[in-house]
């Protein structure tokens, strides 16, 4: 209070005066401030026994002017051309809009804001900057998660690919206002975030692109409806990924009412694949038996069966599951042989989630004879992911079923020449596997850490101390890998479970420690 009244210039007179209250302690002084100035009038007191009946008015009164004297300032130092461009946001002509928000990515004042924002959490220090007052924070955060912020994103996406530095930018060359994009680039941005499941900016970069063609090259603009149509594509894609299937049929509908060129079968599959992802299997089944004359690509045939398996799965629907696989994948009345390492993934995870783990070993049991068979006329065989292997693996754990787990990993997993698909690659894998089709497939695979922490995990599951132990003794050596704080932590826990801590402080004391009393 004190610290206001020196600070407020304003201040023509402080009355202080004291009052006497009487109640049944006894008599209590209060202190009052009277604030006189020429604008207006704060009263505020403070009772040392009734703490609660403090007033902020002063307080108020202070915010109240900073954020009045801001938004003056922020008045002030605005652009003249944003100024025009804001005054005619019903305008249609891009080129003002565009340059409205290359003023807000060159704005040197909210960049200095940001940078100091940054500093003063990475310090962990106390917001008491000037530049950090209450409404700068509120202004700074307000811009991150905008539509506004999101365009300024893309555009400054779009000049990075064009070669444009945002930090300096050279007012003696081409104006940045003239600069032409390519549509390629715009969809090159969109697959980026549709591969981060960043569907709200694979969005906006769809309404920039569709409402802002002016700003494309002529090229791409004259092959519009063609270029045009990969963005609704990816656009469709995203939302078939997440279930989105009442928009995708909108999409679908507009490119028809535009006379887009439609890829049949393209569209069949995002439709399909959406219906799957909203869990409706069986209307995803009803549109491919229904569209599936004008589709003749194996491949996109593979994907829609795909996602219907594995929402079947998902849903413990293990009769209409296995009519999928066996009646529309592999059947051999119309020689179909439509199945890939996702396909035995999904089959695997719907007979583990109804408890048969029997009948899942036993899918890769005949995919270890397929391919024996294959191998005799120069074929690889369908591969098999490590996250396959994992989930039987855990199964069997849990079963005490250790002998089985091991003959599984030794003999199937292990065996020379075997395809395996790394589920979760370390970062070193990516120097040792070749990428085939959309995963990471290799014939000479070595497990990494995961898989032998799923190994030993899996021993404990069954309360089996010295096989955990063995495993973590002889495999990690054996594969020349490091362990990983999760290995420590499965050994650590099952040994004070067990009161077992004397293995633990023989093998692992030395590298990974974590202070627990024993109950």
């Amino acid at each position: 209070m004190l610290r206001y009244l020196l600070n407020n210039k304003k201040t023509t007179q402080v009355i202080t005066t004291t009052s006497r209250i009487t109640c049944n302690n006894g008599i209590i002084k209060c202190r009052h401030f009277c604030i006189n100035n020429s604008n207006n009038k704060v009263e505020d007191f403070y009772d040392a026994e009734n703490p609660e009946t403090q007033t902020f008015n002063w307080f108020k009164s202070k915010i109240d002017k900073k954020v009045t004297t801001y938004i003056k300032e922020e008045t002030k130092s605005t652009v003249s051309s944003s100024l025009k461009e804001q005054e005619n946001v019903d305008s249609k002509t891009f080129e003002k809009k565009f340059e409205y928000y290359l003023n807000l990515v060159n704005d040197d004042f909210l960049k200095e804001e940001l940078k100091n924002a940054s500093e003063e959490i990475q310090n962990n220090s106390p917001i008491d900057r000037a530049n950090l007052s209450f409404t700068t924070l509120v202004r700074v955060c307000g811009k991150l998660s905008n539509e506004e912020s999101r365009i300024k994103e893309i555009i400054k996406r779009l000049l990075s690919l064009n070669g444009i530095n945002l930090n300096k930018i050279n007012n003696d060359g081409e104006s940045p206002l003239n600069i032409k994009f390519k549509l390629s680039q715009a969809h090159l941005i969109m697959r980026d975030y549709l591969l981060r499941n960043n569907s709200i900016m694979v969005e906006q970069v769809f309404k920039f692109v569709n409402s802002n063609l002016d700003r494309f090259s002529n090229e791409d603009v004259d092959s519009s409806r063609s270029s045009s149509g990969e963005t609704y594509y990816i656009f469709i894609e995203s939302l078939s990924s997440n279930g989105d299937i009442s928009k995708c049929l909108e999409l679908v509908k507009e490119m028809k009412t535009k006379q887009m060129k439609i890829d049949d079968n393209k569209v069949n599959r995002l439709i399909c694949s959406g219906y799957s992802n909203s869990n409706q299997p069986e209307k995803a089944l009803e549109y491919y038996h229904a569209s599936n004359g004008s589709n003749s690509d194996d491949s996109e045939n593979l994907v829609i069966l795909n996602s219907i398996l594995n929402c079947f799965s998902r849903q413990y629907k293990i009769d209409k599951m296995e009519m999928v696989y066996n009646d529309l994948m592999v059947s051999s009345k119309s020689n179909l042989k439509l199945c890939d390492y996702n396909t035995i993934q999904y089959l695997v995870e719907g007979y583990l989630k109804v408890g048969n783990v029997n009948r899942a070993i036993e899918i890769l049991i005949e995919k270890e004879n397929e391919l024996m068979m294959a191998a005799g006329i120069g074929n690889t065989g369908t591969p098999i992911t490590t996250q396959t292997f994992h989930q039987i693996f855990i199964k069997l754990g849990k079963q005490n079923r250790l002998n089985e787990m091991m003959d599984l990993f030794e003999y199937i997993m292990m065996k020379p020449g075997k395809p395996i698909v790394e589920s979760l690659p370390i970062e070193t894998d990516f120097d040792k596997l070749s990428e085939i089709g959309d995963g990471l497939v290799t014939t000479d695979f070595i497990p990494n850490i995961n898989t032998i922490n799923i190994l030993i995990d899996s021993c404990c599951q069954c309360n089996n101390i010295d096989m955990a132990y063995h495993l973590f003794n002889t495999l990690i050596p054996k594969f020349n890998l490091q362990p990983s704080s999760e290995t420590y932590s499965i050994l650590e826990a099952i040994s004070f479970k067990l009161s077992r801590t004397d293995l633990y402080k023989k093998y692992c004391s030395d590298y990974f420690h974590i202070i627990k009393k024993e109950d």
